[in-house]
């Protein structure tokens, strides 16, 4: 729960947690640095230094989303999402305030004061998993979406919204590769649990509610191409009335324009998938 200041720290950290047998390593990125598929790829790296004394990793020159012809035609916004993004622009930059180092900080720790966070690790034996990927390719489902049912199921509800992270690196006009950056997206949706039927039909259902979502390029990169469109600095505002401290029209806009009708009991899901690190060395077990 401590704020990174940019100017002055790198926007990474490790955290080395260690006792006589063994250590962990935490690792705790600014979302301005990369998303979770960029800070794996740094993980990666860092094993693959320390634990294989590989010294020879190539240098990923950096690619970012920075405009529209970032991203394929057919994912262009509305019309009347361009007219509204151009007016949140106007009344922005009318009403621009810039934010300090201090206020952001005082924004942070008011709202990590608001809430508990807890880190709960579960552990799941090679076999089960391997059972796992049987039963949803028998069922024509995916592993995300029996996650997600089974979240739901947990829940104890019978609708729940559901914003749930996407990997868009394969959309654009040019390749990431490995590089950082944010080219992870998110999808929301409303999904039910059915009571009446089995947990293996309910996954079924949902999966085929989610796939056209998925198929969807323009769905897909509605909040990038957002986010490449409007001006950058909004997003300060934005998280700044999201804690009381700002109260302005076109900021709650843009709010409804990212989420629409967000429910407050939503919750989110990101699943980076199956992580396969090899480590050459005898010393050492990941």
């Amino acid at each position: 729960k401590t704020p990174f200041n940019l100017k002055e720290q790198p926007g990474i950290k490790f955290i080395v947690l260690y006792d006589q047998e063994e250590f962990d390593i935490v690792l705790v990125g600014h979302h301005v640095m990369g998303d979770g598929l960029s800070l794996l790829s740094i993980v990666k790296d860092l094993i693959d230094v320390y634990c294989n004394d590989n010294m020879s990793l190539p240098i990923h020159k950096s690619k970012i989303v920075s405009s529209i012809s970032d991203f394929p035609k057919e994912s262009k916004l509305s019309d009347s999402e361009l007219a509204l993004i151009d007016k949140l622009n106007i009344e922005w930059s009318k009403n621009r305030k810039q934010y300090s180092q201090t206020d952001y900080e005082a924004m942070f720790n008011k709202f990590h004061n608001s809430l508990d966070s807890e880190l709960l690790i579960a552990s799941i034996k090679p076999e089960e998993f391997r059972l796992i990927k049987r039963r949803c390719k028998s069922h024509n489902a995916t592993i995300n979406t029996a996650l997600l049912v089974s979240f739901i199921y947990s829940m104890k509800k019978t609708n729940q919204q559901v914003i749930f992270a996407i990997d868009n690196r394969k959309l654009f006009t040019f390749d990431p590769g490995r590089c950082m950056g944010n080219y992870a997206s998110s999808i929301q949706c409303n999904l039910t649990y059915d009571h009446n039927k089995n947990f293996w039909e309910n996954v079924q259902h949902t999966d085929k509610l989610i796939r056209p979502i998925l198929h969807d390029t323009a769905n897909r990169l509605r909040l990038q191409n957002i986010f490449t469109t409007i001006n950058s600095d909004i997003y300060d505002g934005l998280y700044h009335a999201g804690d009381g401290a700002l109260s302005l029209q076109s900021v709650y806009e843009l709010a409804e324009l990212l989420v629409p009708n967000k429910d407050p009991d939503a919750f989110t899901s990101s699943n980076l998938g199956n992580v396969n690190i090899v480590c050459n060395n005898d010393s050492y077990i990941v």
